[in-house]
């Protein structure tokens, strides 16, 4: 048994996950910028703190990495350059990156923009499946900031309903994209990471089977995930519901999709939209949509010609209850703040 941890007391040997050390930051001056102030959200990977820049009392959200990651070998250079990717990214829909560096203390760290709104998880948990016309503005707008990224060569990897945020101005849904850039820095070389940690990165619901089965990624990986958490927002759901990466990778190569109207009650969907997804979530990468316009392209021929009533009618059942929003309007929780999400 290991040596207990000086900051949690766990036992697990000195890669375990400590939250305990991130902590100790909490009214701290990170870097000598940048004011901790309090937990955002926190998981494996790292933990996120409102912030305020000192130099100019700017309100931030600071993402810390884990410790014991930022400890593996080669990481900082790693994370360094997808850092420098992600923070080039400068589109509507996709989270703005500041500033990203390494503490004297070795923290690993990146500065983001202060969010107001909540994460299409949460939106859904709270208010139940989407009317067609709400779900299809949202993921059009993800959908756009994604395409920018993967123009920049930035593939995201870990796309969910909890990375993808839905803010309120002028009456309206608006969206940005998170953690552009983080999982990939975090994750080891495809030979490496299969022949020494046994781990695969990433969230087994919305994860393809590639990534599943630790093999390269590209950006028709995210538009599988994508059109997972499009799934999501019209069920409740995750298309197979794995929890596992062993039963992702099984049920995605296996099964063939569940049709929407199986998990959504009150508001049918077309059965050009089942199609949609068939070929979204194609197991083969060849076989789905080729990038983001095309997928894009797709979605809306799927729910082209529907009338106001369709894509305006609101599921009466679904895995997370009932909506009581508009189609075409957010009610974000009021004074809730949020960045990129973590783990």
């Amino acid at each position: 048994m290991a040596a207990p941890c000086p900051h949690c007391g766990s036992t697990e040997g000195q890669d375990h996950l400590c939250a305990a050390q991130s902590l100790q930051l909490l009214g701290q001056v990170l870097d000598g910028r940048y004011k901790i102030e309090s937990v955002l959200g926190q998981g494996g990977m790292g933990m996120v703190f409102r912030a305020t820049q000192t130099s100019v009392q700017r309100p931030v959200a600071v993402k810390t990495l884990n410790p014991s990651l930022a400890a593996a070998p080669q990481f900082f250079e790693r994370f360094r350059r997808e850092a420098e990717i992600a923070s080039r990214l400068r589109h509507p829909n996709v989270i703005t990156i500041f500033d990203f560096g390494r503490a004297a203390d070795g923290t690993c760290y990146y500065v983001m923009e202060l969010l107001k709104g909540e994460s299409l998880k949460e939106l859904v948990k709270r208010e139940g499946p989407m009317t067609l016309r709400r779900a299809v503005n949202l993921l059009e707008q993800a959908t756009l900031g994604l395409a920018h990224a993967h123009e920049e060569g930035c593939v995201h990897r870990d796309l969910k309903p909890h990375n993808i945020m839905v803010q309120a101005l002028d009456g309206k849904d608006f969206v940005k994209v998170l953690d552009f850039g983080l999982v990939k820095a975090l994750e080891q070389d495809e030979e490496e990471q299969l022949t020494s940690t046994g781990q695969v990165l990433g969230t087994p619901q919305y994860m393809p089977p590639e990534q599943a089965g630790g093999e390269s990624v590209d950006q028709r990986s995210d538009l599988y995930s994508m059109a997972g958490v499009l799934y999501f927002c019209l069920t409740g759901s995750s298309p197979y519901g794995a929890n596992t990466v062993r039963k992702a990778l099984t049920a995605s190569l296996t099964q063939p999709v569940p049709p929407v109207n199986s998990k959504r009650q009150g508001a049918p969907v077309p059965p050009e939209l089942d199609a949609f997804f068939t070929k979204a979530l194609a197991p083969e990468k060849e076989d789905r949509y080729q990038n983001a316009q095309e997928f894009i392209d797709a979605l809306l021929d799927a729910v082209e010609g529907l009338s106001a009533d369709e894509l305006d009618a609101h599921p009466t059942g679904g895995t997370a209850g009932t909506e009581r929003g508009t189609g075409s309007r957010s009610r974000p929780g009021a004074g809730v703040e949020a960045a990129a999400r973590v783990g």
